[in-house]
């Protein structure tokens, strides 16, 4: 059982949590000290693409964490509770799963006996309106009324987590946009955005938001082109991977006066989608109007993309429409060496051929 001044304790450190990352990890860790438990997470569930990853984590084994997010949460038989389940329920596996299932569950005879895990609660204390799901969970081996118990003494808890939650979520997703947007949008002398699936903007650079109260063809828009819009939303649908693996994409747009644009559209880099805490997939949109001219864009394939001095380079070469056989001679390296940047910019970029790279960053005025 957790004692009311444990509980209070417990609350003031999820509040103080808020603001610093380590507050936050301190708060579980004494979660778990307090309820005896071998693991305390905090689990990010995207229900667009049914996917779970483990966010904050306490006493957690790095290959358990890899184990379940690459596989085993698909296979996990409490998301069908938790699905249904409403703020203040709790998961008890024992209690809420049949044993025949648990029998005859890859989830529990492989991952939870290789991992030594005898027993899972949890209980959702987070629904953020991107559709992105917050579980608290806590793993640990003590017999099954003890599971209960603890869940019982923790419900006047849940309403602080709960709050404490969606108050640090909405500070770490101010935060990222800003230090991203500081960092990079601002630094590139074209329009740049960075949109949703369904088309909403969640950041743009101030010649982004320029171009787009100028713009006619987003979708969701009134349109006079209908065409235009309905190329453009299946080039950014491409880019978020709803009709099928993420690939880069774009669209040859007119604006209201009649000049071209040509908007390429490509999945935002994995390692920019991890700056922005964000679960569902995003699309980078870089708009190239001929008549302004663009910017140098090293900045952007650096701080983007990602991508070394050396990749940027190889890139530069490939965009003249060379092979990376001239690329090699041309920068004195082995083909070996030009074969492994070639394949680390692919994958930083997110196309699979030359000719993708091409119309990904061809338009950026790199040579």
């Amino acid at each position: 059982m957790v004692k009311q001044d444990q509980l209070l304790t417990l609350s003031g450190k999820f509040y103080e949590g808020i603001l610093a990352p380590q507050g936050w990890q301190d708060a579980m860790m004494h979660l778990a000290g307090v309820t005896a438990s071998e693991m305390v997470s905090l689990l990010l569930w995207n229900r667009m693409h049914d996917q779970i990853i483990i966010g904050d984590a306490v006493g957690m084994d790095p290959a358990l964490r890899n184990d379940y997010e690459t596989h085993y949460q698909a296979l996990d038989p409490g998301k069908e509770f938790v699905n249904r389940a409403r703020f203040g329920e709790w998961y008890l596996d024992e209690r809420d799963v049949a044993p025949q299932i648990r029998s005859g569950s890859a989830f529990y005879q492989d991952f939870m006996r290789r991992h030594r895990i005898s027993g899972v609660m949890a209980t959702p204390i987070l629904r953020a309106r991107s559709g992105t799901d917050g579980l608290l969970s806590l793993v640990g081996q003590r017999p099954h009324n003890s599971l209960v118990q603890v869940a019982s003494s923790l419900s006047p808890l849940l309403p602080h987590i709960q709050q404490a939650a969606n108050l640090r979520w909405k500070l770490i997703e101010l935060s990222s946009q800003l230090d991203l947007a500081t960092r990079v949008l601002d630094r590139v002398r074209f329009p740049l955005l960075v949109m949703n699936a369904a088309g909403d903007v969640r950041m743009a650079n101030t010649l982004g938001q320029q171009w787009l109260s100028s713009s006619s063809c987003l979708p969701g828009q009134r349109v006079e082109e209908d065409d235009a819009r309905q190329r453009l939303q299946a080039a950014i649908r491409a880019a978020c991977g709803l009709a099928g693996p993420k690939r880069a994409s774009g669209a040859k747009l007119a604006r209201p006066d009649g000049s071209p644009c040509v908007v390429s559209t490509v999945p935002l880099p994995a390692q920019a989608e991890s700056m922005l805490h964000s679960l569902e997939p995003l699309a980078l949109l870089l708009v190239s109007e001929p008549q302004s001219g663009a910017g140098p864009a090293n900045d952007l394939l650096k701080e983007v993309f990602y991508l070394s001095p050396a990749e940027i380079r190889v890139t530069r070469i490939l965009l003249r429409g060379l092979t990376l056989k001239n690329a090699c001679e041309e920068l004195t390296i082995s083909i070996e060496t030009g074969r492994k940047h070639l394949k680390s910019v692919f994958n930083k970029v997110g196309v699979h051929r030359q000719s993708d790279l091409q119309r990904v960053l061809g338009s950026l005025d790199l040579i």
